[in-house]
């Protein structure tokens, strides 16, 4: 089964996303995040055993915290976009120390861990062409961050199915 671990954002900032993204100039073609698939990726397991992801997460030592979302970016870079994605401001470091609790509890499992961890919320995936960003701000309202969310991903020809296999209600350590 293909998972990840995500947090969602809420449905007003999903469809300020869906709004913006007919704001973007591009040539060539984007695969448009579906609005009800838009979340932050903490960490991509690919194909494993659910009952062994949680056998190694049982729990979420993070308080609840807060977040915003900020700015636009490419990955790898703007010579060659591959992935579109709106940054995270406010929260970012404990995004980055929620990855690196869910790095280190899933070790035994072989999970590639990425050489530097981004933040972000990817909103395409570049097949070919270019795309400027130019003039375009994107800013969301502060929201709370109660939990992490265990997907699985079902790929499928007219887009990926999300499906929730576990909710992690986070809590002090």
């Amino acid at each position: 089964m293909r998972l990840f671990f995500g947090i969602e954002i809420p449905e007003k900032e999903r469809e300020k996303i869906e709004n913006l993204k007919k704001k973007i100039n591009f040539t060539g073609k984007i695969k448009w995040v579906e609005k009800e698939n838009l979340h932050i990726t903490l960490i991509f397991l690919g194909e494993k055993n659910l009952e062994d992801v949680l056998k190694c997460v049982d729990r979420i030592s993070v308080e609840p915290f807060e977040i915003s979302l900020k700015g636009f970016g490419v990955f790898p870079d703007m010579r060659r976009p591959r992935v579109l994605w709106i940054g995270v401001d406010k929260g970012k470091e404990k995004i980055v120390e929620i990855y690196e609790i869910l790095s280190k509890k899933l070790k035994s499992l072989n999970v590639e861990e990425e050489k530097s961890f981004t933040p972000h919320l990817t909103i395409g995936r570049v097949k070919f062409g270019k795309v400027s960003l130019n003039g375009l701000n994107y800013e969301s309202e502060i929201f709370n961050v109660k939990e992490v969310v265990l997907f699985s991903s079902i790929l499928r020809e007219e887009g990926p199915l999300y499906e929730k296999k576990k909710i992690f209600k986070l809590e002090e350590r």
